[in-house]
């Protein structure tokens, strides 16, 4: 018993030992990834109809996104993208392959290839992931990954305020 027993006990030593260690065991740092930085998201949603106070998240109508540097991060230089950023959601759309996700969404801009999606948060509010990219100097392009988001509605009112933050990332290569 002492033979199995003195193993068993080293084994769960070792595996405790890389409990609570804030140093990963492998490096998940994309070597394609040149620099980041962070971005504040501000603005206004502002309604085709007046919003429903009990009817959870109503992301019809025009979603205007304001965008701020929040931290350089990583990134020598300036950070480019656009300080306002405009959306249209035509309608309420359900994917059933993911109830959450709703909105048919417009992009009010020219160039970016875009990701666009709004899904119904908890509590109400809105959460969006607005992803643009951009080519930049050589082979290089830019990401901006946006995550703007909505309170839920508290009046009958047609205009929400819009929060959230992002990220700027450089890439070597398409992401």
């Amino acid at each position: 018993m002492k033979r199995i027993l003195g193993p068993v006990l080293a084994g769960v030593f070792f595996l405790a030992c890389g409990v609570g260690d804030e140093t990963p065991m492998g490096d998940d740092e994309d070597e394609r990834v040149l620099c980041q930085a962070t971005l504040a998201m501000s603005g206004t949603f502002t309604a085709s109809v007046a919003l429903n106070p009990a009817g959870g998240c109503q992301p019809i109508g025009s979603w205007n996104v304001n965008v701020a540097l929040a931290d350089q991060g990583n990134c020598s230089g300036t950070v480019p993208f656009n300080t306002n950023y405009q959306y249209t959601v035509s309608r309420a759309t359900v994917d059933p392959n993911d109830p959450d996700k709703v909105g048919d969404i417009t992009y009010n801009g020219t160039g970016d290839e875009t990701t666009l999606q709004i899904s119904a948060g908890g509590g109400g509010q809105c959460d969006a992931k607005f992803t643009h990219i951009t080519a930049n100097s050589g082979a290089m392009f830019n990401e901006l990954a946006m995550r703007p988001w909505t309170d839920e509605p508290l009046a009958g009112g047609t205009t929400l305020p819009i929060m959230g933050e992002g990220t700027y990332t450089l890439w070597k290569e398409h992401p």
